[in-house]
């Protein structure tokens, strides 16, 4: 893949980069008393990202941003947290520090959630969110130096960015990243729980619960959602200066009270408050004991033991009351990627799949989906489930199921893999005619690029008696050539998935490479017989008339005026013809004459008043020349087509008369996914091919008009 190197109309106009972050608590006291930050939100290092098929690193030298930068929460705007004070960019790692703006006591609140979680020890993550506006691909095998890092392709360079946000994320992804928040002032309440949420916490499915059940239920989220109360310790009264012993009590004493202990006497509070507390331990001990009803002893003994209430005690026993599922053993599908992608393509029938997959891949997809994908909404199933997605009907949840399908195992990966596999094989079921007459050469931008064929003049000369040698001269012919980019996009909508449809995943990618293939031919062909002047007569390559009209005599003629052909210095260039090319109602000859081991021409000899008949039966073509044919040299679409003229052309890898350039060798096309509302449009993907095709050294071929 080779992302492209200007962003001016690329469809992801930002991306939020989760990598390697640090975040340090910074010290308290700011002068408003304000919750504080110190973030090291990005270490210069490559981030996998979803829609990027490569690794991606930001040239933080490119890199602009604003001092006070906005701190969000999980990327969403809504979620405001603060702003930074000071932000520092040392050209290998981005820092910056600042002050938690929003309200820590309101519930609702991001700071609120972000300021709790660090009081409670929880270690933030941090995220950077970044709008690219130059990139670089890294080709395969190269390397790149990048904030005093090296890195080896392939790979992306985000050569200028400007930094939009800085996210505190829940889950960063690098387990060095650290968080924390310098919190001061009392936070607010913690968030809730819903019911739902805190019944599938505890292992319960709502709806297999009665009304009984889900009442009981009700009460002990209720009571474990309750505060724990504040135990208030009874006020300890001044210490008092030690007073003098005396030998009997006084008069006041409370009688049976050691006059010289040094407990405190129980005042009638306290009484009061112990009384309480031991009737409050009878009550929960009974209701302990009948909830368990005699059936559970195990429980009742564990619940008086550790304390329990009697909400949690019953959460227990429903536990343990629940029936036990029949001891079936089924075996789980595979969440592999690789494993689930095989299958789709074993369900959309792609050929060859033994080449695009190792045996262990496809035997693992055999046992975990035997019957392949049966449609979109299996497939969506069953990535969305191992994302963490337990619901039952996709078409019912189809929201939810989006959601977690596209998250932790990325399913737009998947289908974009699968996609190429079906473009690349609609790509090469076309005419691939070039490839047999084109040199294919690799190139690492879109400018404009040279290549040059030395010339020399280094023929010997006789060195005279003073044993002096003369200088020889190199010279050098230049040719060019320039990629450019071709491509469509595609989406997978919500109508796609609502009903079900598995067969446009091979449907619309199989056009696409159609596509691809379709326009690499025109933009080639094209450039190919636009060639008036090109072949011509005063390049020594053009021969018209009649007696070019493809024969075995016009062979002959075309070999001997290849043969001919001179550089620049005016040297034979040795070169042998290789390729006939044809258009496709000459190819029976051209193989006919190139092929057969036979040639039987019959010349009548009447005008010389001789009867006998002349045969030659050995070809002394055959094997000189490799047939091609093309419908393409006599489509009228084209400038230049004819359905007689010919060609007889070196060998490409020798000296070729035209040139195909693909960026960074690249030669198929690509599939990438693309940014898309996935909840409202479905998945969008984008189907490109960087290339270029150009004329090169016109003493490579010659032409024959094939008629007057």
């Amino acid at each position: 893949m080779s992302t492209r190197p200007k962003s001016s109309s690329a469809p992801l106009s930002a991306f939020a980069l989760r990598g390697p972050a640090r975040i340090a608590a910074a010290a308290d006291g700011a002068a408003d008393k304000r919750p504080t930050f110190a973030i090291d939100a990005y270490g210069g290092g490559a981030l996998r990202l979803m829609y990027w098929y490569y690794p991606v690193v930001i040239d933080l030298k490119g890199l602009s941003a604003s001092r006070r930068t906005t701190v969000l929460l999980e990327h969403d705007y809504r979620r405001i947290v603060g702003q930074s004070l000071e932000l520092q960019n040392d050209r290998r790692r981005l820092t910056l520090s600042g002050i938690i703006t929003g309200d820590t006591d309101d519930p609702n609140e991001a700071a609120h959630v972000v300021v709790t979680h660090a009081r409670n020890g929880f270690v933030w993550a941090a995220s950077v969110g970044v709008s690219p506006e130059v990139t670089e691909p890294i080709a395969e095998g190269q390397k790149v130096r990048v904030n005093g890092q090296e890195f080896s392709g392939p790979l992306t360079v985000v050569r200028k960015g400007r930094l939009g946000e800085v996210s505190l994320v829940a889950v960063g992804a690098d387990e060095t990243g650290r968080a924390k928040v310098a919190a001061s002032g009392r936070t607010g309440e913690a968030l809730a729980m819903n019911f739902e949420q805190w019944l599938e916490a505890q292992g319960f499915d709502p709806a297999s619960l009665s009304g009984q059940q889900k009442t009981s239920l009700k009460a002990a989220f209720a009571a474990s959602s309750k505060p724990p109360a504040q135990a208030t310790a009874p006020q300890q009264p001044a210490e008092a200066p030690a007073a003098e012993p005396t030998a009997s009590p006084p008069a006041n004493a409370n009688p049976g009270v050691d006059p010289h202990s040094t407990m405190p006497a129980a005042t009638p509070s306290v009484v009061a408050a112990m009384r309480a507390e031991a009737a409050a331990e009878t009550l929960r001990i009974a209701a302990l004991r009948k909830v368990c009803a005699g059936k559970h002893n195990d429980i009742e003994a564990k619940a008086i033991r550790e304390g329990w209430t009697p909400e949690k005690c019953e959460l227990e026993v429903l536990r343990a009351s629940r029936a036990a599922a029949p001891a079936i053993h089924m075996p789980q599908p595979s969440s592999e990627p690789a494993v689930i992608e095989a299958a789709l393509c074993r369900s959309l029938k792609l050929p060859g799949l033994e080449k695009h997959y190792k045996p262990q891949t496809l035997e693992a997809s055999e046992r975990s989906f035997r019957r392949g994908f049966s449609g979109l909404h299996h497939l969506l199933s069953v990535v969305a489930r191992a994302n963490g997605w337990s619901g039952e009907s996709v078409r019912d949840d189809m929201r939810s199921v989006l959601r977690a399908a596209f998250s932790t195992m990325d399913i737009s990966g998947i289908l974009s893999n699968v996609a190429n596999k079906f473009l690349l094989a609609a790509f090469t079921s076309l005419d691939q005619t070039w490839r047999q007459i084109a040199a294919i050469r690799p190139v690492n931008t879109f400018h404009q690029v040279e290549s040059y064929r030395l010339t020399d003049s280094m023929d010997y000369e006789k060195v005279g008696p003073t044993g002096e040698l003369k200088h020889g001269k190199l010279g050098e012919d230049k040719y060019t050539n320039q990629v450019e980019t071709y491509g469509k996009l595609f989406r997978l909508t919500r109508t796609h998935m609502v009903n079900d449809d598995l067969g446009a995943l091979q449907a619309i990618p199989t056009m696409l490479g159609l596509g691809a293939a379709r326009a690499l031919n025109k933009v080639f062909w094209k450039e190919f017989l636009d060639n008036a002047s090109f072949f011509a007569a005063g390049n020594n390559n053009y021969l018209s008339g009649a007696a070019t009209a493809l024969s075995f005599d016009a062979l002959a003629s075309a070999d001997a005026l290849f043969r001919k052909q001179k550089d620049s210095e005016g040297n034979l260039l040795g070169v042998t013809p290789r390729i006939v090319l044809t258009p496709s109602d000459l190819a029976v000859y051209a193989e006919g004459w190139t092929l057969s081991p036979e040639y039987r021409e019959l010349q009548d000899s009447t005008a010389t008043g001789k009867a006998a008949k002349q045969l030659f039966t050995r070809n002394v073509h055959a094997g000189k020349w490799r047939p091609v044919s093309t419908a393409y040299l006599q489509d009228a679409a084209f400038t230049g087509y004819s359905a007689k003229a010919w060609y007889l052309l070196a060998d490409p890898m020798e000296l070729a008369a035209i040139e195909v350039a693909f960026l960074n060798g690249q030669e198929m096309p690509t599939i990438e996914s693309a940014d898309a509302d996935f909840d409202e449009l479905g998945v969008q993907f984008r189907g490109y091919h960087d290339f270029g095709a150009r004329k090169q050294d016109h003493r490579a071929g010659v032409k024959m008009k094939g008629e007057a």
